[in-house]
């Protein structure tokens, strides 16, 4: 994570304690809920010196129904308080957790490409799933359940000192020591709570990689690698928790021999009253008891304090994402709306890249003065070798990079004046690596618009050769997740359709040919032809049958245009196109005369 900041435990309380302010009418049902159960604690036990010092001295039926009805109305107001407490406990911190994984999830998602690809999957799912939930621990039972110990305390040394304020001050005596270890205890539990999240996170993202990748794992039979990897991930994860509880493990019980401490001193310095005469059995009982329940919540606040640290580490992991540097997110800007361009936009061109300079990480220059300009209404292709810059330059045409140096005119305006979602209206792009989503061939198609009529879905999906696929639901087939159930050439047909059924005024194919045989490919053609009527279409291709027919080639090498002109031109030129041609021809000609040669006999028989 860039620029890691330190964050206070207050300061990331007051931040995320804001997550509940719409809801802090019932939050303040469940303290009134807290606040009675101490009181009715301290009530019960009371109930047991009028038994021992009254009732037993003078036995009334009167003083027994008394009591009896104490204890009876007591058990149904705890009740009710218990169920408030509950309900409104989960309802607070269940909406709380909807409202923070929405935030979060929308930061995630407007986070620049260049984030996600510095930072793994499972990094950002575990951020979103458990680390909200600890979060939502911190505040929720962090409050309540804090509430709940710290008003214990003071309720019952409150009636200590109303008993018997000499021997409460002996019982308070190791309150010192407690706080100590606690203080120490709290300070190794964050760093290793810290540690616990780290490593649960690589974990999540070691199992999410290998799922991903599932086809690939059985293809190279790399299972048991896989398994040996989550193994060694899932061991540090438990030498992490481990880690957390030797310190619980330590400090529970050094916590209960302090409070052991304080309760024979009270036994001791009580025992001498009842000999002097101040304090009667029921009293020393009784006292005993309030003891017992004022060390109980103090080793509880402890305990609570493992997991306020798991949640004040989980909260500056989700803080640490929230507070990205604005350098980090997409560029985005709001003085153009998408609507200031009409769907044809005459004779301006509708891209020039304007000298343009880029670079991922500085001193390593992507696009070196990289000039081009789209004609409107035009077919205009990229070509050149992998790595040359063809996809950067579609990457800087959507603003998910703006350009280090030089500029990109879109129609006449600065893409820099556009808001990076109004741009993204005007453009159709189909992305080299499809991406397909869980659900329908409809529904991937609706994606790239979701309120097309079902007139504009037909015929998207018409153009790109759907409709040949021979779907048995027709557009309603399921195709499994990330598209499994299809062929590689059916999903870039998907894909396709899904940019079609924008009708933006730029259409960018980024090797969307790729994997359609030769009729897919010139059916594709044959509907560039058509679109380019009101449509801009920008094509990036290693396939050079699938830009002949391009208005304009652009050879692109080393980040920068070399060459520009038709297929015919640029072939009578004698440069890099004319060579690139040459190359892929000998390519093709090797492959027929491979695939020609006669079956030779296998040196490997197989004996009858």
């Amino acid at each position: 994570m860039r620029g890691k900041k330190d964050f206070s435990d207050m300061r990331l309380w007051w931040r995320f304690l804001s997550l509940l302010k719409p809801y802090r009418g019932r939050l303040l049902v469940t303290f009134l809920a807290t606040l009675i159960r101490p009181l009715l604690n301290a009530a019960k036990i009371y109930l047991l010196k009028l038994i021992i010092d009254n009732l037993a001295q003078s036995p009334t039926s009167q003083l027994a129904l008394l009591i009896c009805g104490a204890y009876l109305l007591i058990a149904l107001v705890k009740g009710a308080a218990n169920y408030v407490d509950q309900y409104y406990g989960a309802f607070v911190g269940g909406r709380m957790v909807i409202d923070l994984r929405h935030h979060l999830y929308d930061r995630f998602l407007r986070l620049s490409l260049r984030y996600h690809g510095e930072h793994r999957v499972g990094e950002s799912i575990s951020r979103l799933m458990s680390d909200v939930g600890a979060v939502e621990d911190l505040l929720v039972s962090g409050l309540t359940d804090g509430l709940t110990q710290a008003l214990t305390v003071l309720v019952f040394a409150g009636m200590l000192f109303y008993l018997d304020p000499g021997l409460a001050l002996v019982s308070l005596l190791i309150l010192p020591f407690l706080f100590a270890a606690l203080v120490m205890y709290a300070r190794k539990s964050r760093t290793a709570s810290r540690e616990v999240r780290a490593r649960l996170a690589e974990l999540t993202s070691t199992a999410e990689e290998s799922f991903s990748a599932i086809g690939l794992v059985k293809t190279f039979m790399r299972m048991e690698h896989e398994e040996t990897r989550l193994r060694e991930r899932g061991m540090l994860h438990w030498k992490a928790r481990l880690r957390v509880a030797w310190l619980r493990g330590l400090f529970v019980p050094v916590s209960d021999v302090v409070a052991t401490v304080g309760t024979v001193l009270v036994v001791y310095f009580g025992a001498q009253a009842l000999a002097a005469g101040t304090l009667t059995i029921g009293g020393l009982v009784i006292f005993l008891a309030y003891l017992g329940q004022l060390y109980t919540p103090l080793l509880g606040l402890s305990r609570l304090g493992n997991t306020m640290q798991g949640g004040f580490a989980a909260a500056e992991r989700i803080a640490e994402t929230l507070d990205l540097p604005e350098s980090a997110d997409e560029p985005r800007a709001a003085t153009l709306p998408w609507r200031v361009l009409p769907p044809q936009a005459g004779p301006v061109p509708a891209l020039i890249f304007d000298h343009v300079f880029f670079a991922y990480k500085s001193g390593q220059p992507v696009l070196h003065d990289f000039s081009l300009t789209v004609p409107s209404r035009a077919i205009v292709a990229l070509v050149g070798a992998s790595g040359a810059g063809k996809s950067t330059a579609v990457a800087l045409l959507q603003r998910f990079y703006d350009p280090d140096e030089g500029r990109l005119l879109f129609f006449g305006h600065d893409l820099r004046e556009f808001d990076s979602g109004a741009l993204r209206k005007l453009l159709a792009v189909v992305p080299q690596d499809v991406a397909l989503l869980m659900g329908s061939v409809r529904d991937n198609i609706i994606y790239g618009r979701l309120d097309a009529k079902e007139e504009i879905i037909a015929r998207a999906a018409r153009q790109a050769g759907i409709s040949e696929m021979k779907l048995p639901d027709g557009l309603d087939t399921k195709i499994g997740a990330r598209g499994t159930r299809l062929s590689g050439g059916q999903r870039q047909r998907v894909a396709i359709a899904r940019a079609l059924v924008r009708e933006a005024p730029l259409l960018v194919l980024d090797e969307a040919t790729s994997a359609l045989d030769a009729l897919a490919e010139e059916r594709l053609r044959t509907t560039l032809e058509l679109l380019r009527k009101r449509h801009t279409i920008l094509l990036i291709a290693h396939r050079l049958s699938t830009v002949r027919s391009a208005d304009i080639i652009a050879v692109v090498d080393n980040g920068h245009v070399v060459e520009v002109g038709n297929h015919m031109s640029l072939l009578a030129h004698g440069g890099a196109y004319a060579a690139l041609v040459q190359a892929q021809l000998s390519v093709d000609v090797a492959h027929q005369s491979t695939t020609m040669l006669p079956r030779q006999p296998s040196p490997f028989p197989i004996s009858s």
